[in-house]
């Protein structure tokens, strides 16, 4: 209490949370001096309980700040939010629309019922949850690329991370999109490096009668939820489709480079080589070509309610009338007065050939203009950084 009453280091005003920053500062103090001693004795504690608390102090957090967000923050992100929020049947929810697919309104439908059919608290607690599903895919892609102790590190960065919050509290889909995505990504990377690590076991095994294996049946069933979650994302958004080609690109990549380090730990006699070779190839074939058409499936799965919408009301099972939004930006200026001066069914061809010098020195503009921006960020950070003891009260 007396350091309550007393005016605080460093600053020149009263600071209401100085008492919780001093716990805070002491409880990280007692971990940086017993967390390495406690990690080695309990792993579990830095693995798993560790990384939930995070996650669970997040969300729970999050939780607290959306009671405070009562009205749609527009213009931003949120200006769609009208959109969905009046699909509030099932037969509003599976129409085709050029601009939004199915995925969001749905999760809403799903979630109205908790509210009293409030579309607005639904899509609050809608972001909340994937924000923790976007952290809870992080961790595993670090823990599925780093030791423990760095994992937990980059969680904590992404459970820290302005925009992080920023879209946690965001009503709209950015944030659920971003969660599939994400999660896709941490399945797909779980199961490579699962099969990378559990292989020594599984080898002999794996000789003979690779897809037997208990290490690729576990892969299988990863890479099948990786495309559902693919399949998820362009369910939500259109653009969740890019997902589908990489996700066969990387798969097919990873077996071929994982049975290529594999065969050269088993065959170290130059006399076999030729016949092991012959092997490793068929063996990459079967493998790779199972693994691609497990996650293709998941994915076509879980986009099928879109697809089958999308053939039955306008024939093209991929329906879309995202070209406009190109038109919108490289001829509109991105001036709302001007969007009915294109229908909504034009093509992205049309928009190319109409002026191709306008339209790739808009592309380029853009690419340039993202990665000053980045810059511009990084060494905004840095200095923040530095100034860490005037701006850190300001925040709390």
């Amino acid at each position: 209490m007396l350091l309550y009453r007393l005016q605080p280091p460093l600053t020149h005003y009263p600071w209401r949370s100085y008492l919780v920053t001093v716990n805070l500062a002491l409880v990280g103090l007692l971990a940086l001096r017993y967390g390495p001693r406690l990690a080695l004795r309990f792993p579990v504690l830095l693995s798993v309980l560790l990384p939930t608390t995070i996650v669970a102090g997040w969300l729970a957090a999050i939780l607290v700040s959306a009671s405070g967000h009562v009205t749609l923050a527009r213009p931003g992100v949120e200006n769609d939010f009208r959109v969905f929020a009046t699909r509030e049947t099932l037969q509003q929810i599976f129409s085709a629309d050029g601009f939004y697919n199915l995925g969001y309104p749905w999760l809403l439908w799903l979630a109205r019922p908790l509210f009293d059919g409030n579309a607005f608290l639904a899509a609050r607690l809608v972001a909340a949850l994937s924000g923790a599903v976007l952290l809870t895919a992080t961790y595993l892609i670090a823990r599925s690329l780093l030791p423990p102790a760095p994992a937990l590190v980059a969680l904590v960065v992404a459970a820290l991370s302005t925009m992080v919050a920023q879209y946690g509290l965001y009503v709209g889909s950015d944030m659920p999109f971003a969660a599939c995505v994400a999660l896709c990504l941490a399945l797909m990377t779980f199961a490579i490096d699962r099969t990378k690590s559990q292989e020594p076991r599984a080898s002999g095994q794996a000789t003979s009668k690779p897809g037997k294996s208990p290490v690729l049946s576990s892969r299988f069933a990863l890479i099948f939820l990786a495309g559902l979650a693919g399949g998820c994302a362009f369910l939500i958004r259109h653009l969740g489709l890019i997902l589908l080609p990489w996700g066969v690109l990387v798969i097919a990549l990873a077996a071929l480079f994982h049975h290529e380090g594999h065969e050269k730990q088993k065959d170290q006699a130059a006399k076999a080589l030729r016949s092991r070779s012959v092997e490793l190839a068929s063996t990459w074939r079967s493998t790779a070509s199972r693994a691609t058409l497990v996650y293709a499936l998941g994915f076509v799965l879980a986009m099928l309610p879109q697809l089958m919408v999308n053939t039955v009301q306008t024939g093209q099972p991929l329906y879309s009338q995202q070209a406009k939004n190109i038109w919108f930006a490289v001829y509109a200026g991105t001036d709302w007065a001007r969007w009915n001066e294109a229908p909504n069914d034009i093509g992205l061809a049309e928009i190319v050939l109409r002026d191709p010098p306008r339209f790739f020195s808009n592309w380029y503009r853009n690419y340039g203009g993202l990665f000053r921006q980045r810059r511009r960020r990084h060494k905004g950070v840095r200095a923040r950084d530095s100034a860490a003891p005037a701006w850190l009260p300001r925040q709390l």
